[in-house]
């Protein structure tokens, strides 16, 4: 194996109140290489968030190996995952995770207060949101803009710190079909502009959009 981010045998069981024992992933084997823009396709519950949440250092396997540029990240700290959130990966949350009372430029600083370096970041800032279209918006409250409106603001704080990894759920679940459009258009910019993408979506035409499709269900990835 060898890309910037590498699953072997990778399982990751949960245990519940209800559910004694719930197997999320299944000896999952995936490889992606640099620059690529991987869609991870299936239907509720059949293990793709669970996939997105390992590669994005949210949660650790319980067996098998995660490796974000060479590194494994079953070992790691809690400070440690963070740091590789902070400099590798970044994430496009489904329901947007974006501070509704506040304004678009002040969710844009969000991420500088978990990182070491925060030089550039009016310039940094103001890129992300000339990138995404949405300058205009910058002092406007997240509250006041439509579906189309949050995800760009959810994509541009996702890119604002340059990361080389940006992973998406379900990025259009909550839109209309222009605005899906767009959506899968700025996501091809990102990757022709080098950055390596794994987004996961049931939508077949949003998954059509990325130069690999790989197919999951109950937990293995079934078809390449």
């Amino acid at each position: 194996m060898n890309g910037i981010i590498e699953l072997e045998e990778v399982t990751k069981v949960y245990h519940t109140k209800d559910t004694p024992e719930i197997t999320a992933l299944n000896k999952v084997n995936l490889t992606v290489k640099e620059g690529e823009f991987l869609s991870v396709c299936g239907v509720s519950g059949s293990g793709k968030s669970t996939l997105l949440h390992l590669i994005g250092c949210l949660d650790k396997p319980t067996d098998g190996t995660v490796r974000i540029n060479g590194e494994s990240t079953s070992l790691m700290s809690e400070k440690e995952l963070a740091g590789m959130r902070n400099s590798k990966v970044s994430i496009v949350l489904q329901d947007f995770g974006l501070i509704p009372g506040r304004t678009v430029y002040d969710n844009l600083v969000v991420p500088f207060y978990f990182s070491s370096n925060r030089k550039d970041m009016r310039k940094k800032i103001e890129t992300a949101l000339e990138f995404t279209g949405i300058s205009e918006l910058s002092r406007r409250p997240v509250i006041k803009l439509s579906g189309g409106q949050k995800q760009r603001v959810a994509i541009a704080r996702a890119i604002v710190n340059d990361n080389p990894i940006l992973l998406a759920d379900e990025p259009t679940g909550q839109l209309d079909i222009q605005t899906k459009k767009q959506i899968i258009e700025l996501f091809q910019r990102l990757n022709q502009n080098g950055k390596t993408i794994v987004m996961v979506t049931h939508d077949k035409e949003m998954a059509e959009g990325a130069s690999r499709i790989v197919k999951i269900a109950d937990g293995r990835i079934i078809e390449s």
